[in-house]
């Protein structure tokens, strides 16, 4: 079985190399599983994380058919090995804004106000010290001088980097020695044996979890861990209802046809499942601007020696906020005042992701010079659920976001496209930007707009929801994260999130852990 622990973290990503470090500095012994221990460092040059997807580093999940999306599977990037997914993405640094604040506030009450959560939130920064960029592509530097009205301007955006490049979240634990790494895939929760007579199904006391079953490269056995206070699960949206569910604790119409006894039944597991979409409004630029498929020995040396360069890019450079337009018109003299709460706010406003490059064909060798303004809506009202086919771990869940099955967020994309048109019309972009490549100058209308959408739209690899946080008892967890119907268990990830945070969540999910596994290692909770 191996060294006991205290507590045992059920995913290395950003949450979980932040719950381990809080732990480990109240003095607990703690061990994190993650699958992938034993692989070589991620790409440091932060301009090739693209190159990760689809490799050893990437979970490589697809959703199911998405029919407001022409019937396409949506790839579903997800990290995997040491530092989850700050491995493969773009490292984008966006604190939380005060809505998104308020957000956790209201679903976990006094102990999540917004002046807690900031200082959590100014605790793990300085942890991970993110660092603006070292360069910037001319595409972004005409972008910063965008003068239209922006709830958040135009900035370039800060990241989780070093001088070495990339920095992932297991960068945050190169000192803790009392945390312990198990190589291997968590394929279900172990639980305590029920006492004689006692109902298995629908047990009277709380289900208590003990530790977990863990399979490991070139071992046909699976190894139990077992844990003396508590098991915490990090493993996000995807990772994390797929354990409970595999373990029981779920709807029982899932579990049921699986073959799965339900020994908690929780309707809430896997639903709720919301991302950010992205439209990729795509324009051609001056040959001579076009962003590096594969770097010169120049642009190398640079890399090397002083860190800059285009190496240095994180491809995704800049970015803002703004208002939207009313559907179909893309024109907006300014900022239109906040209607309704801070929900309603925030799905009113649409984020911005600059990029110096063809988003759709970016790193092929063939991809034109062309820079890309791809837009999202902050809040997205569309909602979805993961579920699984069977107790086998080797079988992926079924991943269904429901992309534009509210046709508010349709609508506000299409919108969107039209403010990026605007955008790329004005000073200091027009005379530079050629042609729309996409769209297209061919798809100018609402309709055709909407087509476009449907083809070419994007995750924008922000999932969360699945076991969200809740005090009126409709929660997979409560305030303090505990799983619902459990003793021993937490979630603390993504997955808890109520609602989709209008940024990059990054760094809302790590503070949120820091918040939750401070109080956990208090006793406050």
């Amino acid at each position: 079985m191996g060294q006991p622990c205290d507590y045992l973290i059920v995913g290395g990503g950003a949450a979980g190399c932040v719950v381990a470090r809080v732990l480990a500095e109240h003095g607990y012994r703690v061990t994190i599983v993650e699958a992938g221990r034993t692989q070589t460092p991620p790409l440091r040059r932060p301009a090739d994380y693209l190159r990760s997807f689809g490799t050893r580093d990437d979970w490589a999940f697809v959703t199911v058919p998405q029919p407001e999306l022409a019937g396409r599977r949506i790839r579903q990037p997800r990290g995997r090995g040491p530092g989850g997914s700050t491995r493969i993405n773009a490292m984008i640094w966006y604190p939380p804004q005060a809505t998104d604040l308020r957000m956790l506030a209201e679903a976990g009450g006094p102990d999540w106000a917004p002046d807690r959560l900031d200082a959590s939130l100014n605790r793990v920064t300085a942890w991970v010290r993110p660092e603006p960029p070292r360069w910037l592509s001319t595409a972004s530097r005409r972008f910063l001088d965008l003068s239209r009205p922006a709830f958040h301007a135009p900035h370039a955006f800060a990241r989780m980097t070093d001088r070495r490049g990339r920095k992932t979240a297991a960068d945050l634990l190169m000192d803790s020695g009392s945390v312990v790494w198990v190589d291997g895939q968590a394929e279900r929760l172990l639980v305590a044996e029920a006492s004689p007579g006692e109902d298995a199904v629908a047990p009277r006391d709380p289900l208590r979890v003990t530790g977990v079953e863990v399979r490991q490269p070139d071992n046909p056995q699976p190894r139990t861990i077992l844990a003396d206070r508590g098991v915490v699960l990090c493993g996000g949206a995807i990772g994390s209802p797929t354990l409970l569910l595999r373990s029981g604790i779920g709807p029982a119409d899932v579990l049921n046809p699986c073959g799965i006894v339900p020994r908690v039944v929780s309707e809430e597991v896997g639903h709720h499942l919301v991302d950010h979409l992205v439209m990729p409004v795509i324009f051609g630029i001056p040959p001579r601007e076009r962003f590096p498929t594969r770097f010169s020995v120049r642009d190398l040396a640079r890399w090397q020696v002083v860190a800059t360069g285009p190496a240095s890019s994180n491809l995704a450079e800049a970015g803002a906020i703004y208002a939207l337009p009313p559907r179909g018109d893309a024109r907006q003299d300014r900022c239109r005042p906040p209607a309704g709460d801070d929900a309603e706010q925030a799905r009113n406003q649409f984020q911005v992701h600059l990029t110096p490059t063809h988003y759709l064909l970016h790193p092929a060798d063939g991809a034109p010079a062309a820079m890309t303004i791809g837009v999202n809506l902050c809040r997205p009202r569309s909602r979805g659920r993961l579920t699984i086919r069977s107790a086998d771990p080797r079988i992926p869940p079924d991943i269904d976001p429901r992309y534009l099955t509210d046709e508010a967020d349709g609508a506000g994309l299409v919108a969107a496209v039209g403010a990026a048109r605007e955008l790329a019309r004005s000073e200091p972009f027009a005379g530079w930007v050629r042609e729309e490549l996409l769209p297209g100058a061919k798809r100018p209308s609402f309709e055709r707009t909407l087509q476009a959408i449907r083809r070419f739209s994007q995750t924008l690899y922000h999932p969360v929801g699945t076991c969200r946080m809740a005090r009126d008892g409709t929660g997979v967890v409560d305030a303090a994260c505990r799983v619902r119907g459990t003793v021993g268990l937490h979630v603390i990830d993504a997955s808890v999130l109520p609602d989709i945070p209008s940024v990059n969540p990054n760094a809302t999910v790590m503070a949120l852990a820091y918040h939750a596994a401070t109080r956990m290692a208090s006793g406050s909770e």
